[in-house]
């Protein structure tokens, strides 16, 4: 029985068997080489495929860690407290490795890490208000991403960390815009709960400020549970 796939071989050894009178034995001794030949080259490249893309998520993998590293000093020491060497030193390269990574410097990788920060929140929290559950169900799985994303309190929200910092002039704007859009997001929910526009608008400031002064108070105290204790409150009032 001939194999499935149809090489070049294959129908050089058929053309052999209708033209020299071949035997049948040996042209599908041909036929069973072939078909050999392309078992071993599709699995050649199946591991080329395979190495590629561990390659691929390798890179990943390790630029959200250099990401991770670089913020929990900026996070710590705030953007201008943080020096080239504790970054250095945070991500295990030399200050020159770490300029190739960001040629801007410290004001490139706070931009970097910035849209990294709107990005997790967005899809983290925000992006749980999307969906066909019923709105208060939407805005307690707000809730809960938002504690996801600064880890229930233990965290600081890096987007309030430039915002503070002397860096936040550069980002005053892209920051104020994303706030807007954020609480335009949240009231429409409100809305989809019942409250008039105007009141959506403040329920939606209300729990943005509430989410943010839980957290701020919870590092003043050095106290998490303060957070977690505020998250608990909010849900019960969502529901």
């Amino acid at each position: 029985m001939f194999p499935s796939v149809i090489t070049l071989a294959t129908l050089k050894a058929i053309h052999a068997l209708t033209r020299h009178a071949v035997a049948p034995k040996k042209v599908a001794g041909y036929a069973k080489k072939s078909h050999q030949k392309a078992q071993r080259d599709a699995a050649t490249h199946s591991n080329v495929r395979f190495a590629t893309l561990g390659a691929m998520v390798n890179r990943v993998q390790s630029k959200a860690l250099l990401h991770a590293q670089l913020a929990g000093v900026f996070q710590a020491r705030g953007f201008a407290g943080a020096t080239l060497n504790e970054l250095a030193a945070a991500a295990g390269l030399g200050k020159a490795s770490l300029y190739h990574h960001f040629p801007g410097g410290k004001a490139e990788m706070a931009a970097v890490l910035l849209r990294d920060a709107v990005a997790r929140l967005e899809k983290g929290a925000f992006a749980r208000l999307n969906g066909s559950q019923p709105p208060q169900e939407r805005l307690q799985r707000f809730v809960d991403g938002f504690s996801d994303y600064v880890d229930g309190g233990e965290s600081h929200c890096f987007i309030a960390v430039l915002a503070q910092g002397s860096i936040a002039k550069a980002h005053k704007k892209l920051i104020a815009q994303q706030y807007d859009d954020w609480l335009r997001h949240l009231a429409t929910v409100f809305e989809q709960a019942g409250d008039k526009p105007k009141r959506a608008e403040r329920a939606a400031a209300k729990l943005l400020a509430d989410l943010y002064g839980f957290l701020l108070v919870a590092k003043l105290r050095s106290d998490s549970k303060h957070f977690r204790q505020g998250v608990k409150r909010l849900k019960k009032e969502l529901a």
